[in-house]
């Protein structure tokens, strides 16, 4: 068991999906966005998601449209969404398949707190989680302090407000912090290219899920 939820995104091969669930980690999701960096296609995609078990299967969508996203979920049969930055919420209330929906929000380092708020309270009774992502902007532990908008006391509020995944570039000891610090639902983590065929390191992960890892 883990001391908190595990969304393991952008599953590019076997070897990570089997590793992943052998992990125990709470979702797993496939890259559907054709042109980006780890897309699979719906076939590669179905193949993978039939060798595993456990996880709950997402489908990863961006400027899909609502009738492209019910297709693809009905053929693949994926359990949930997970929705990228530029998935509108017009998009979300069009979409038929009642499915639990995860969407992600980038966070700039110039993100003003009120614009968060605002499209946090507009998708919030549509999706059953958010991915709040400090990644993609490079965000280090160190930038939250002393920040105008995104530190510690408005992220606890934020995070005791709405379900929160944290997508952080942080070390398994910031990790553990983080959980001390912020009553979030669990971290996103990613799956990469293979080495060669059947092998890959996964030697930075296995950190994590050994600092997360509750031995109680």
């Amino acid at each position: 068991m883990l001391k908190t939820k595990i969304l393991a995104s952008a599953i590019g091969n076997l070897t990570d999906a089997r590793y992943f669930a052998a992990m125990g980690v709470d979702w797993m999701s496939f890259n559907l966005n054709p042109g980006t960096e780890g897309y699979l296609s719906p076939t590669e995609a179905l193949a993978i998601k039939e060798w595993v078990e456990g996880p709950q299967m997402l489908g990863m969508f961006d400027l899909h449209s609502a009738e492209e996203i019910d297709l693809l979920l009905k053929d693949l049969g994926f359990e949930a969404l997970q929705l990228g930055m530029f998935s509108s919420l017009e998009t979300i209330l069009q979409i038929e398949a009642d499915v639990p929906k995860i969407k992600e929000i980038v966070i700039e380092k110039d993100t003003k707190l009120e614009t968060l708020e605002s499209q946090l309270q507009d998708f919030a009774p549509h999706v059953s989680h958010f991915i709040l992502n400090f990644e993609k902007a490079a965000w280090k532990k160190t930038d939250w302090q002393g920040h105008p908008h995104f530190n510690t006391d408005s992220l606890q509020e934020l995070c005791s407000n709405y379900p929160m995944i944290l997508a952080v570039d942080f070390s398994p000891e910031e990790m553990l912090e983080c959980l001390d610090l912020f009553p979030i639902q669990g971290f996103l983590v990613k799956g990469g290219a293979e080495e060669k065929v059947g092998f890959k390191s996964y030697d930075e992960l296995d950190e994590i899920f050994d600092a997360l890892e509750d031995l109680e």
